[in-house]
């Protein structure tokens, strides 16, 4: 069961990079988009467990691995509203005269969610955030912490990652300029996440911070979209 070496160069540079390559097939390629990008995140789910599987891990190794911990999400509900005011302040401050909503209305429209943006918004919230946190946060910051021995460097590279695989999306939206400075911010959140689970903060605390930071952003599509309302 166990003949397959997960943590192998080759299968673990597959494990960074897949998400990025989900994310590129389906924005920057535009290959079978919305399918790709949503058969792309059940994967996400799919191979940790396999791999737990493989592995022969017991219900309380897999708790442990993915750092499901009893908590009282005071330290994610704080930093997820640290991250939530830096990005609104950003946004009111600078950022508010410098966006072009059509292409996220265009978006919103060809999907046919123009009359769903907050369903669509609290989907989103709970359901991408949890399958980002498990991948990330519960799966791939373990493997990475046992090939870099700095939890710092880890971290990085995991927040890297994450914004590689949020650039392409970004794209998709905004100029490069813009793009690449928003991203910057995904790797930000990310190395801080990924620390805080690497330092024994529940991925509880990592997923409560995640959704508060994410509904602060579809604060700001929704002001983006009143604008051509």
């Amino acid at each position: 069961m166990n003949s397959i070496k997960f943590e192998s160069n080759k299968i673990l540079l597959f494990f960074c990079l897949f998400p990025a390559l989900l994310t590129f097939v389906s924005f920057t390629l535009q290959i079978g988009y919305p399918w790709t990008y949503g058969s792309g995140k059940v994967f996400m789910v799919i191979i940790p467990l396999f791999v737990f599987w493989r592995k022969a891990y017991t219900r309380r190794e897999i708790v442990k691995e993915l750092g499901i911990i009893r908590t009282k999400g005071l330290l994610g509900l704080s930093v997820g509203l640290l991250f939530a005011s830096v990005i609104l302040l950003l946004y009111y401050i600078i950022f508010k005269p410098l966006l072009n909503p059509d292409n996220l209305i265009e978006k919103i429209t060809s999907l046919g969610l123009d009359g769903f943006y907050w369903p669509m918004c609290v989907f989103l919230g709970c359901i991408n955030s949890f399958v980002e946190e498990f991948y990330w946060r519960g799966f791939l910051a373990n493997l990475l912490s046992r090939r870099i021995a700095s939890i710092l460097l880890a971290s990085l590279l995991a927040g890297v990652l994450f914004g590689l695989h949020h650039v392409f999306p970004l794209l998709h939206y905004f100029t490069w300029p813009q793009a690449l400075l928003f991203s910057v911010g995904t790797v930000i959140a990310s190395f801080i996440w990924t620390l805080m689970r690497l330092r024994g903060v529940s991925i509880i605390d990592c997923y409560i911070s995640h959704i508060i930071a994410d509904f602060s952003i579809f604060w700001v599509g929704w002001t983006i979209i009143q604008t051509k309302a």
